[in-house]
């Protein structure tokens, strides 16, 4: 179920464009169709150039929120002032289009909740090792990062094992 929510998702946000607030509530509306509808939490994000400047554009369906790598090596959580409920639930709740400017080389950070949770410890304590981790690799080419970021060193990661 939640794969059909995904390709809904892309398939509003592709045919349909506009911000990304508005494809989560029509993704919202769209789960209706459903006896019952499946409940997720998600992030679309969009990223906007004009001229050299680049935006994102992101909506929060209750799930983490997008982490900011920047160049230095300066980390921050854009925690959005509306924190939306996730999808399936209410399709009239509002839905809303946050945006941030990028720094000049800086890395907007998405990530699964599997990412961050462990059975031994608060999500929050599993985000700040993120948000270090992302840290010293600030400057490491993008493909290289995401590696680095789901390698776990020598403990079991949670997203493997589910």
């Amino acid at each position: 179920m939640m794969g059909q929510a995904r390709s809904m998702l892309r398939a509003l946000a592709f045919d349909r464009g506009g911000p990304p607030g508005l494809s989560v509530s029509r993704l919202d509306r769209a789960l209706t169709m459903f006896e019952e509808p499946p409940a997720a939490t998600l992030v679309l994000g969009r990223l906007e150039q004009d001229r050299a400047e680049y935006t994102l554009g992101w909506s929060n369906a209750g799930h983490l929120s997008p982490l900011l790598i920047d160049a230095d090596g300066s980390t921050r959580c854009l925690v959005p002032p509306r924190h939306g409920i996730p999808v399936g639930i209410d399709a009239s709740v509002p839905r809303f289009t946050h945006e941030h400017p990028l720094p000049p080389a800086g890395t907007p950070l998405l990530f699964t909740d599997g990412l961050v949770e462990r059975r031994d410890q608060d999500i929050d304590s599993g985000r700040d090792d993120l948000a270090g981790r992302a840290s010293r690799l600030a400057t490491t080419p993008l493909e290289e990062l995401c590696d680095a970021l789901v390698t776990c060193g020598d403990r079991t990661c949670s997203w493997r094992t589910q």
